[in-house]
């Protein structure tokens, strides 16, 4: 997902990772382009190493199982700080 105008981040990658589903790939190679592979393409550091983001959600129920459980968020950790996503609901007006 990037800053394109018209483009809801979150539920366009979704809807990205459905359509490769879609398409035959297997949950797995989905998740593994999504995840593991892109940021190594574009050089970026993740994962759970010294100087990598530390930035990851926490699903209820595994992804290989069914993509639609990445819809299923149990917390969130953004650059090494645990995101509280009742705070975030209040800060967003369009919502009221």
């Amino acid at each position: 997902d990037s800053g394109n105008l018209g483009t809801f981040q979150g539920y366009s990658l979704q809807m990205e990772l459905a359509l490769m589903k879609e398409l035959g790939m297997i949950e797995w190679d989905i998740l593994t382009s999504a995840t593991y592979l892109a940021p190594r393409w574009i050089g970026t550091k993740t994962g759970f190493s010294s100087g990598a983001k530390a930035s990851f959600l926490l699903l209820e129920h595994s992804p290989v199982e069914s993509l639609d459980h990445l819809k299923d968020i149990s917390n969130i950790l953004h650059h090494g700080e645990w995101v509280e996503r009742t705070q975030l609901l209040t800060q967003v007006s369009f919502l009221d």
